[in-house]
């Protein structure tokens, strides 16, 4: 068998649409056309995925159908930035909150002093 190839979309198929097509005349024609009734099954679930996801899992082609607010998986390397990110606003906080309660400590030894 050649390379994969990429399988374009197909309109689904019914029962009926299956009943009316000839029967194949040799074995190689039934060996394609079940390979390719096998794909098309194999596919369906993907294809109706894709669709939900371009339809951003509405009903309706509104501005709200277009996917806004679903949140994709990171890269690793935003995933590293995002964390250093927080490890360094986590620093900055514990940093500002020790001199805010030293100049609080200061302030009140002086006030001792000055008494």
């Amino acid at each position: 068998m050649s390379a994969n190839k990429r399988i374009r979309k197909s309109r689904s198929r019914t029962a009926n649409d299956l009943i009316g097509e000839a029967a194949p005349r040799r074995a190689l024609d039934l060996k394609q056309q079940v390979h390719r009734l096998e794909v098309e099954i194999a596919t369906a679930a993907h294809y109706a995925a894709e669709h939900k996801h371009h339809r951003g899992g509405f009903s309706s082609k509104s501005a709200h159908a277009k996917g806004y607010g679903v949140q994709q998986r990171l890269t690793h390397s935003q995933s590293r930035k995002h964390q250093a990110r927080w490890v360094m606003q986590v620093a900055m906080f514990l940093t500002s909150t020790c001199l805010v309660a030293g100049a609080g400590a200061w302030l009140y030894r002086f006030w001792l002093s000055v008494n």
